[in-house]
């Protein structure tokens, strides 16, 4: 058994009576009569960082073959696991800006060729990624479809259109519709089988490019964030907050340990009560180098479990193919010196050779990727006074494809966590998740994340523990039913 260098289509075995089952999916497992059961370090984890760390299987009984391996297993049973690559950060102590830049573009555009056939298509956001690869698909591919996504004026939609037309892209937008998230969080759960927050259900939008312009794959572009740039925060600055325990706390983004105790009933506090930071403080642990290294690279392997199965939701109809998941341009960029990481100085440096691609402001952080120094600076603090202005005035600030909580009001799937069968459960604190509800939906606070791990770890237990798996015509009827 072997699989792919970032383990993007997984390989599950479990040991059921006698038989060794291998599958790409643990439906599989459960149908040759695995019993389900939920693996709690797992969902720990899955809780306070949105994936489980390194190869943790969310269902007892069942393994996850690490990415890059192979595993050979003899006639008596005995397994030997081989490891044939895994990421490592080499960073060069500094090197030529402009010389790294034209590399940069040089293996970028290698590897977009080697991904691109006639019937493929470009998912552009207008971020630097889709950005990067759109400069490179206007000279090689210039008939390439440009496919975006967002909700009506969300950032994404709105510079993923302006992009587009900057470099002579053809161009189809597909605004997501109110209540999207509630029509297909269900199924988001049942495909990527609970690896991924069932609110973003927005990737299963890419289907309809095979019906409407007969593509046939994807170039995604999602390896970018953490192969050419850096996050924000101790990941880009380092320090005392690389410790893995304080690392621990400042990653447990969705529920973190005041809230464990807080949303659930003492009795399941006290079973996942301190696993998700001893999991985290393990895998850094496990990592080389100095420190801000151990965590980054901590991150970019469990990052695997949260960026690759979201492909999941329209695979079936287009083949997904990554750019940035390339061995090539990896392997050049773990070695790229650690200021070209941060803020996205590398493909900055490159997309400058391109004025009008570089002036149209980035989605995520709402600035000019071709301002540098002073310039940056000076725009970095009209965002920040304008965000300001807008948050005192109660107005959105969200970029990306648009606010989750204002989608939310849009359906019925948070009543799922207060519903009988749900507390019945035991797990979840009746009070203090609708209080975590009717903030979110009234605006007076936002609890997306923690909102969106809890509703996926329920729809999980009922599709894959209860057994109801997914019917999508009767989701559909359900939810009919009950926004009537």
């Amino acid at each position: 058994m072997l699989n792919d260098r970032h383990g993007r289509r997984p390989v599950w075995r479990a040991r059921i009576g006698d038989a060794l089952v291998v599958a790409p999916e643990f439906k599989a497992l459960l149908a040759a009569g695995l019993e389900p059961q939920i693996e709690l370090q797992a969902w720990a984890e899955f809780l306070a960082y949105e994936a489980p760390l390194e190869q943790h299987p969310v269902l007892v009984g069942t393994e996850f073959l690490p990415p890059a391996s192979l595993l050979v297993v003899d006639r008596n049973g005995r397994e030997t696991l081989h490891r044939r690559w895994r990421y490592r950060l080499e960073p060069a102590a500094d090197a030529d800006e402009q010389e790294w830049a034209r590399e940069f573009g040089r293996l970028l555009d290698a590897a977009i060729a080697r991904r691109l056939t006639p019937d493929t298509a470009l998912a552009l956001s207008g971020g630097l990624d889709s950005r990067s690869v759109a400069s490179i698909l206007r000279v090689r591919a210039p008939n390439t479809v440009a496919f975006t996504w967002g909700a009506p004026g969300s950032a994404d939609l709105e510079l993923g259109t302006r992009v587009a037309s900057i470099a002579g892209l053809p161009h189809r937008r597909s605004p997501l519709t109110p209540g999207y998230i509630a029509r297909g969080a269900a199924e988001t759960v049942w495909l990527t089988e609970g690896h991924i927050r069932c609110f973003h259900v927005h990737f299963r939008q890419a289907r309809q490019l095979r019906k409407s312009d007969g593509a046939g794959s994807l170039l995604l572009n999602i390896g970018g964030d953490h192969v050419v740039r850096t996050t924000g925060g101790i990941l880009e600055t380092g320090g005392a907050g690389t410790d893995p325990v304080l690392f621990a706390r400042w990653r447990a983004a969705c529920v973190s340990d005041a809230l464990v105790e807080e949303l659930f009933t003492p009795a399941f506090a006290g079973e996942i009560r301190g696993r998700a930071r001893d999991g985290m403080v393990a895998a850094v642990e496990k990592q080389e180098g100095p420190p801000l290294e151990r965590a980054r690279q901590t991150i970019y392997e469990g990052q695997r479990r949260r960026i690759w199965p979201q492909a999941h939701l329209f695979d079936d109809e287009l083949a997904p193919r990554d750019p940035f998941d390339d061995h090539d341009l990896i392997d050049f960029c773990r070695r790229m010196p650690e200021r070209f990481r941060r803020g996205g100085t590398l493909q900055r440096t490159y997309l400058a050779q391109f004025p009008e691609l570089v002036a149209v402001r980035n989605a995520q952080d709402g600035l000019p990727p071709g301002a540098f120094g002073l310039r940056r600076r000076a725009a970095a603090f009209s965002v920040r006074a304008y965000d300001a202005a807008r948050r005192r005035a109660g107005l959105d600030v969200t970029r990306g494809i648009g606010e989750y909580a204002a989608d939310l009001n849009h359906g019925w799937l948070l009543d799922v966590l207060l519903e009988p069968r749900t507390l019945e459960r035991g797990q979840l604190r009746a009070a203090p998740v609708r209080l975590l509800i009717d903030e979110t939906l009234t605006g007076r606070a936002k609890h997306t994340r923690a909102l969106g791990v809890l509703v996926t770890f329920e729809l999980f237990q009922r599709q894959f523990v209860d057994g109801d798996g997914h019917e999508p015509a009767a989701a559909e009827e359900l939810l009919e039913t009950r926004s009537t």
